[in-house]
Formats: structure tokens, C-alpha cells, sequence
């Protein structure tokens, strides 16, 4: 148990959920001016960010998964209830954006691969600064000189 007086996040954690979290919503709003206000159609850019930001949770919730290693040190695939978890969950993403029955809602319109390739990199720089941040939460090794 934690002591009274201690922070329940300390300092590092701090740093890193304000470095992740900038750049999640910097990368999301940069995809929202480039297809909604510069492409000049609101519902593209906000389908866009929406796929952003759940692809992006479920990146965020494997890399997570192993706060202390690096998700490319670790068995990504090991948990089969977060990847039915994601899985279900990128289905329903899906279906919000391609079928008509479930794309009024969130008001949403089909993308194209062009979209999805720059989702995917925007994606991958998340995880990139997931991965790299990381090493300011790990816990360091004591060594003797």
C-alpha cells in the first residue's frame, strides 16, 4: 500500500500521461484540420479522428499492458480477453463507419485507403511515443560502482 502522504501517480507517470496525452489530441485535431476544415467536409474529419482515437486506444491499451517493457519485449498476443476485447471493438468501429443502419449515429462516412494509411501512421507515431516514454517509468536498476 501506498504511504498517506505519497501521490498516487508519481512525477514520471505525471510526465508521461501529459506527454501522451498532448500528443494523442495534437495528432487527433491535425487529422481533424486536414480533412475536416482544410478538406472542407466536417464528417470526414471527425470519422477520421474517430478512428484515430480508437485504433489508438487499443494500440494504447497492449502497449500499457506492460508498463515497465517495451511491447516489443513482451508476448503482445498473450491476453486473449483484450484481444477479443480490441477485436470487438475495431468490428464495431467498422460497422459505425460502413454500414448505413449504424453510420447515422455518429454521423460517419466511409474512408478510404488514403485515410486509413494516415490513421495508421498517426497510429504508429502514438506508439512510437508510448514506447519511448515508457523508459521514464521503469524502474531502475540499482548498480554498483
Amino acid at each position: 500500500p501506498q504511504k498517506q502522504h505519497e501521490s498516487l501517480f508519481p512525477p514520471a507517470v505525471k510526465h508521461f500521461i501529459g506527454i501522451t496525452s498532448t500528443t494523442k489530441a495534437t495528432l487527433g485535431m491535425a487529422l481533424f484540420i486536414i480533412f475536416g476544415v482544410w478538406g472542407g467536409n466536417i464528417p470526414l474529419g471527425q470519422t477520421v479522428v474517430f478512428s484515430f482515437i480508437s485504433i489508438g486506444s487499443f494500440v494504447a491499451a497492449f502497449s500499457l499492458r506492460t508498463p515497465h517493457r517495451s511491447i516489443f519485449r513482451s508476448h503482445p498476443f498473450a491476453n486473449r480477453w483484450l484481444i477479443a476485447a480490441c477485436g470487438t471493438g475495431l468490428i464495431l468501429l467498422l460497422g459505425a463507419i460502413y454500414l448505413p443502419q449504424l453510420s447515422v449515429l455518429p454521423n460517419s462516412v466511409p474512408l478510404k485507403t488514403m485515410h486509413w494509411t494516415l490513421i495508421i501512421g498517426a497510429v504508429l507515431l502514438l506508439l512510437f511515443v508510448f514506447e519511448t516514454n515508457k523508459r521514464n517509468i521503469r524502474p531502475r536498476r540499482i548498480t554498483k560502482s
